[in-house]
């Protein structure tokens, strides 16, 4: 039952415009996302989201809520 009332609210969400932000395995962005910790990763490049801690929602296109990511960053 919890999986058809969260696909239910996803389905409202979307139709009044509001859209989650994709963050896996895309670039940083302080317009999108916040970060809250960084992680060493050689084989990935600086700046890349490796973990999405919670969810960032679009509304119309302005931000509603940033992602709270974690960052590759090593220097």
């Amino acid at each position: 039952m919890p999986t058809m009332i969260k696909q239910e609210t996803v389905a409202v969400m979307g139709k009044h415009g509001l859209e989650p932000i994709d963050t896996q395995d895309k670039p940083f962005d302080p317009n999108f996302h916040q970060a809250v910790g960084t992680v060493k990763d050689e084989t990935k490049a600086d700046g890349l989201i490796v973990a999405e801690f919670q969810r960032g929602y679009i509304a119309r296109g302005r931000v509603i809520r940033p992602s709270m990511v974690q960052v590759v960053n090593n220097s």
